[in-house]
Order: structure tokens, then C-alpha cells, then sequence
């Protein structure tokens, strides 16, 4: 059931790309870093300077449903976030090794997680981390076998991405954004721009 739930939100590294820039965004970031490798099949890490995932959160991240985005109902009247529902983590984590290194500006220190089928794996760990999040999803896919082979599409894939963070550069021209692929960069924002400028 979780794998057939995961293959509904995650068809491909795109879809958790824009779900990771998405979670970026949502929490403030003025910088955001991406990097892939083979077309994000292999690797895709995303790292933020935004405010951070609190270590109780870390424990729940990857469960389904659950969300830190509103605390009561009321605040479903007032939703200024790409989304709550819980499902885009929970669906990395069902077909890819998830970890997750954050700190919030209130912690001395950062903490570092991983995460399978949408429980945490093993123990939260501290850890060194400046302000932020570092999301690492690792061999996508690694489950289905039919989706692997979708690997020898990883150029296209890694264009589909390129374009993607062109999109969200142009939207939010205040949030520098950089993308990788491999140790080559692809795209440089600087963030210092307005609508009027870019």
C-alpha cells in the first residue's frame, strides 16, 4: 500500500524536486542549493538557510499525513503554504533512502535523521549545522525494478530540473538559487532582484 501510495506523488525526480524547492520556500529561505546526480535517480540534495525543522518534528517527518505547517483547524482558513497534507516526504521515504540534517536558530546545535517507509531509522543524532535544512534522497526508486530503468532518461530528467528551477528563479527573484549536477553548475541566481529587474 505505501509503495502504491508513493508511486501516486513521486512518478519521477522531478516530482521531488519541486516538492523539496516547494519545503524551501515554505520555510523562509533566501538560498537554495540543489544538487543532483544521474539525473536526480542517484542523488538529489537540497540544502536551505531557511528556519530549520525542530528535533521533536524530525521524529514525525517522514509520516504520512503529518505536517508542521498548521497547528490547529482554524489555520486551514488561512493556508499561505504550497501545502500540508504530509504526503511528498512520506513518498520519498517509501522509494528512496531519505536523511535529513536541520537546525532551527533556537537549537545550539543541529540534528541528523534517516528515515524508511515513512519511520525514523534509528536514532536522531546531533550533529554540526548551521541554520537550515539539508534534505538527501538517495537511489530513487530502488524498489521497483520498472522504474530503474527509467534511469536512461536521466538527461532529459536533469533539463525537466533545470527548467524547473528557471520557473521558481523567475517567481522569486529575492531567493538565490543554485543547481548542480554532478560537480558541474548548471544555473546561478543571486536573489537580489525584484519582479521589475529580472
Amino acid at each position: 500500500i505505501k509503495q502504491i501510495a508513493a508511486g501516486e506523488v513521486i512518478q519521477r525526480p522531478l516530482n521531488v524536486v519541486k516538492e523539496l524547492i516547494e519545503n524551501s520556500i515554505d520555510a523562509g529561505s533566501e538560498k537554495i542549493v540543489l544538487k543532483i546526480e544521474n539525473g536526480g535517480f542517484s542523488v538529489i540534495r537540497i540544502e536551505d538557510d531557511g528556519c530549520g525543522i525542530a528535533r521533536d518534528d524530525l521524529i514525525n517527518a517522514c509520516q504520512r499525513h503529518y505536517t508542521s505547517k498548521i497547528k490547529n483547524f482554524s489555520d486551514l482558513m488561512s493556508i499561505s503554504t504550497f501545502g500540508f497534507r504530509g504526503e511528498a516526504l512520506f513518498s520519498m521515504s517509501c522509494c528512496a533512502h531519505v536523511s535529513i540534517t536541520s537546525k532551527t536558530s533556537n537549537d545550539a546545535k543541529g540534528y541528523f535523521a534517516k528515515y524508511q517507509d515513512g519511520e525514523l531509522d534509528g536514532k536522531i543524532e546531533p550533529t554540526y549545522a548551521i541554520n537550515g535544512t539539508i534534505i538527501e534522497i538517495r537511489d530513487l526508486f530502488y524498489k521497483d525494478q520498472i522504474r530503474i530503468q527509467e534511469k536512461s532518461k536521466a538527461n532529459d530528467e536533469r533539463k525537466k530540473i533545470k527548467d524547473l528551477i528557471l520557473d521558481y528563479s523567475v517567481v522569486y527573484p529575492h531567493i538565490a538559487f543554485i543547481f548542480y549536477s554532478g560537480d558541474r553548475e548548471m544555473y546561478r541566481s543571486f536573489g537580489n532582484s525584484t519582479y521589475e529587474n529580472v
